[in-house]
């Protein structure tokens, strides 16, 4: 299967989902997606992709009796960026039926510790709205990126943002932050929102744990995370 060659392709050139998505420009969440299962690898993913893997892109699509060699001791379906799979939390939403409109998921990771990601305005796809935010008219979604928010929520999983209502003390939220300099795209953060403290937002991460303090002026925004999905 074409998939199980793009994870092994990945696993022999010590590649993660964050270093390939940098080399074709595309979202980490994307390149998860195609290594997991989640999303078709198509020709036109094959043929962008195969150039940074020394493949062709006949050989991701297709094994031909030919499958690629995992590396020693590798899990392929189960690759992470530096070790096993983290048990993931038993408690995750499921929406009941789903409305026919759509959301748009928004946000480029841009890989790090941290889960960085940046708001270039443009979505990266579109999936079902949600019964709860059928009246959010500007709702969105961003995939989260990294390991700081595990074991809540975890690299790749699709979380629903509420841009309607202000966050409540300890719940989650995507903080989006303005440009630093004029003409660069606004940057956001999955964090755990805790109070506002004079001119400053203070936020905690879980992995590593940590307080963050950020200056209110430069928050431009700040909205409860309402569910996730994690295929």
């Amino acid at each position: 299967m074409g998939m199980n060659n793009l994870a092994r392709a990945m696993a022999a050139k010590g590649l993660t989902d964050t270093g390939l998505a940098r080399l074709v420009d595309k979202a980490q969440a994307q390149i998860w997606r195609l290594r997991t299962g989640n999303r078709p690898l198509t020709k036109a993913w094959a043929e962008l992709l195969a150039p940074h893997l020394g493949l062709s892109p006949q050989a991701l699509l297709f094994d031909d009796n030919e499958p690629l060699p995992a590396p020693p001791g590798a899990t392929v379906h189960a690759l992470r960026e530096d070790g096993p799979p983290l048990p993931r939390p038993l408690q995750r939403l499921e929406w009941p039926e789903f409305s026919d409109d759509r959301l748009p998921v928004l946000g480029k990771a841009v890989g790090g510790s941290d889960g960085k990601f940046m708001f270039n305005g443009e979505p990266i796809e579109y999936v079902s709205r949600p019964p709860s935010l059928r009246n959010v008219t500007t709702a969105y979604c961003v995939y989260v990126d990294g390991e700081s928010m595990e074991p809540r929520y975890f690299a790749g999983e699709l979380v629903y943002v509420h841009t309607g209502r202000p966050p409540r003390a300890r719940e989650f939220v995507v903080v989006e932050l303005h440009p630093e300099q004029n003409g660069d795209p606004a940057s956001g953060y999955v964090k755990q929102f805790q109070r506002w403290a004079g001119e400053y937002l203070i936020l905690s991460q879980l992995n590593p744990v940590k307080e963050i303090k950020i200056a209110k002026a430069r928050v431009k925004g700040l909205h409860p995370i309402v569910g996730s999905f994690s295929a």
